[in-house]
This record gives C-alpha cells, structure tokens and sequence, in this order.
C-alpha cells in the first residue's frame, strides 16, 4: 500500500489532482471495500516488478493473486450492486483496465494467451467502466453529459480537510512546474533525462501519427464492401491521435468506440481489420509507454503482424515497423 500512495499514484497521474484523487479518495474507499483493495494492491505490485527488475518474475505473480482476487470480489459485488459501494465499483472497474493492460499476456502457470480474446475482454471491460460510472454519476446527468469530472471533484470534496492549505498549494506549486500539461507521471517518472525523453516520445508520436494517415489513405482506395467500417475505425483512430498530446486515455477507450463489427472482423482473421488494430496496438504502446503498462499492445501487434506477414508478404515493412515500436523503451 505504501508503494501505490508514494509512487505508483504518481505515475499514473496527468495532473495534481489525479495524485489527490488516487492517494484519497481510491485509498479511502479501498479500505471498506475488498475488491478495490486488491486491484490497488495488483496494480502496485505490477509497478514494483518494473522498479524491481531482479524480482520481476515475483512481483507479476503476485499481482496476478492480487488482480485474479480482485476480479473475483468484483463480479461477486455486481450480482447486487445496490448493496454494494457504487463508487468503489466505480473505482475498482478502473483500476482493473489498467492491470489488464498491464498484465498483457501474462498468466499464471504460464499458460498461453491469445490476444485477440484478450482484447475482446478488455474491451468488455472498458464497457463496464463506462457503465458503473454512468450509474454511479447518473444524478449529475451520466458521465456522456461530462460530469465525471464533477463526481470526482465530489469525492475530493468529501475526502479533504477543507482547511489543509499547505498540501493544496503544494500541488499547485507541481502542475505549474510540469512542463507537459495532463501527463505529471510522464515529467515525474522520466525526470533524470526528460528533454532526451520528450524528444524521443514526439518522434514516435509523429512516426505513429503518419503511419495511421497513410494507413486511412490506404483504406480509401479500397473497394470493400466493408469499406465504411474500416474508415470509420481509422478516422476515430485519428482523431484519438489528434488529442492524445491532452488525453491519452483516449487510446484506450478507442475499442469502445468502434463499431463492434470491426472486432467480428478482425475475430473471422480480416486483413484490413487486423492491421487497422496493429496500428491500434502501436498507438496503445506509445499512449502507456512511460509507466509500468508499457507492455499494452505489444502482445497485439506481434500476433497479428505474424498473421499477415504469412497472408500479406507485401505488407511487411508497415508489419516490420510496427514489431520494432512496440520493443521501443524510453
């Protein structure tokens, strides 16, 4: 618990407020409910196993117990949310998108993971997200209504001494020295090198950026019968892109956003449909490359990018360069 509210909340936060919000008001309702408890706990056991690099293989197995627990809490607390802690549900569903992208490909027995069934879950699971937190927020209007903002506020509101000026200013005081606005983890975590690192993280996002709009334009010549799906994940795909600089989280929720036609295709093994989620992968690798889920999407791109290397030889220098982004680390 102590590694989650000194460090690993930091990581994580774009802002001041996300540290407050994390290091309270998660902690606060972890307490009472178990569920949270372990999420929490698998998510700072996950960190630890990149800070730790000679106790890897440990810490993964103990945030496995830890998140495989939480999930387990966390389905027995939905069959009757109404006596259940609708912001913990809330908190917990949150918290559980995070380890499951962190905790790609990783199992417990070593057993092998097939990861387009495991983006079909965490696809799921982002549904549930979005669902709690409509319920939980619905008198404020419903989080579509942009009133999470408004909840979490609330919470804070509910969790602080109103009087506790020296922390307040503090927190000020490090979002106007963070450099790069809505990612205070990215400045905190890479602080020793962050110019080499800011440098490195705007090619790649550039790279990525042009690699998608020649991707798109690919798209548009086609003649499909599909044709509307692809271009309408491909425009969604950009326009995540576009403010990714303000919200990474965008990257994430971008399976939700879909069509879930497109998550047929790519089941049925769609070519275009596969590489539209490759480049997914890639703009999944890049939005959580500075923490400890840096291994989100790369279980993904290296899949399917085998898939169609044996279908599609034609394809393989986009296949090529999307394999060596998601070995990148900053």
């Amino acid at each position: 618990m102590h590694q989650y509210l000194t460090s690993t909340s930091i990581v994580l936060a774009q802002d001041s407020t996300d540290i407050t919000f994390h290091s309270h008001v998660t902690f606060k309702h972890a307490l009472s409910n178990p569920f949270l408890l372990d999420a929490i706990l698998a998510t700072a056991a996950i960190h630890l196993s990149t800070v730790e690099p000679d106790k890897t293989q440990f810490w993964i197995r103990t945030a496995l117990q830890y998140h495989n627990r939480a999930i387990t809490g966390l389905n027995d607390a939905l069959k009757d949310p109404s006596s259940s802690d609708s912001d913990a549900l809330s908190l917990s569903s949150m918290c559980m998108v995070t380890n499951c992208l962190s905790l790609s490909g990783k199992r417990l027995g070593g057993e092998e993971v097939d990861a387009v069934t495991e983006l079909i879950g965490t696809r799921k699971l982002l549904g549930g997200v979005i669902l709690c937190l409509n319920q939980t927020i619905i008198g404020a209007g419903g989080l579509r209504n942009g009133t999470f903002e408004i909840w979490r506020d609330q919470q804070l509101s509910n969790s602080l001494n109103p009087n506790d000026t020296v922390s307040k200013n503090f927190l000020t005081h490090l979002d106007s020295t963070n450099p790069v606005p809505g990612h205070l983890g990215v400045y905190f975590s890479q602080f020793s090198n962050f110019a080499e690192y800011q440098v490195k993280n705007d090619e790649f996002y550039h790279t990525t950026l042009r690699r998608i709009k020649e991707m798109s334009t690919y798209v548009e010549s086609l003649t499909s019968e599909y044709k509307e799906d692809y271009q309408n994940s491909c425009t969604l795909l950009l326009a995540a892109m576009d403010i990714f600089k303000s919200n990474r989280g965008i990257i994430i929720a971008w399976p939700t956003l879909i069509n879930e036609f497109m998550v047929t295709l790519l089941q049925t093994g769609d070519n275009i449909a596969s590489l539209i989620f490759i480049h997914y992968g890639v703009a999944l690798y890049l939005s959580t490359l500075h923490c400890f889920s840096k291994g989100a999407g790369k279980h993904l791109v290296e899949t399917l990018s085998m898939a169609l290397e044996v279908k599609c030889p034609e394809w393989i220098e986009v296949l090529n360069w999307a394999r060596a982004s998601v070995l990148r680390d900053m």
